[in-house]
């Protein structure tokens, strides 16, 4: 939202007497280039601002990739050891049956499966969170401050917001 400004001037002469018109014409051609270099100013500010907040939701979108594929780490962690803890009943369930029936027997390859599949999605998971945490790293957000950091980039997000929205009010 821009203000237009304008001014008029009414400009009254002697006959013969025109050096007070050349005098005040370049003074109005003097504040018409201050207005000119202030409009180009206030453009690049805009643009740095613009790359501020760009940086800044970088940064915190890298955060909060980072916490998703932690909290994903979690879930393939617990799905893990349900399967283990699974696979390992039923194999106690076999020994303790002595001579296993087929069904035991297919029930337990299908929860060892079950484990392999659990523990590879683990891994891959382990993996997107190193990736992730290197994210963090290359962008300057230490892992053990990352709380810390994400609230101060909101902060300042949200300052460059309202300076951008002051700015755009006072043009």
């Amino acid at each position: 939202m821009a203000k237009v400004i304008e001014a008029s001037a009414v400009i009254s002469a002697r006959a013969g007497d025109l050096s007070g018109i050349d005098k005040i014409a370049a003074k109005l051609s003097s504040v018409s280039k201050v207005g000119q270099q202030v409009k180009s100013a206030m453009s690049g500010v805009a643009g740095d601002m613009a790359k501020q907040v760009a940086d800044i939701n970088a940064k915190l979108s890298k955060i909060d990739g980072f916490r998703t594929m932690s909290r994903g780490l979690d879930a393939a962690s617990i799905a893990m050891r349900k399967a283990q803890q699974d696979a390992a009943r039923l194999k106690a369930a076999m020994e303790a049956a002595g001579s296993p029936t087929k069904a035991m027997q297919h029930e337990y390859q299908r929860a060892a499966a079950a484990v392999e599949r659990a523990t590879a999605a683990f891994r891959a998971q382990g993996a997107a969170v190193r990736d992730a945490r290197g994210a963090l790293d290359a962008a300057g957000i230490p892992i053990g401050q990352i709380a810390r950091q994400q609230a101060q980039l909101t902060a300042s997000l949200n300052a460059t917001t309202a300076a951008m929205l002051r700015q755009a009010g006072d043009v």
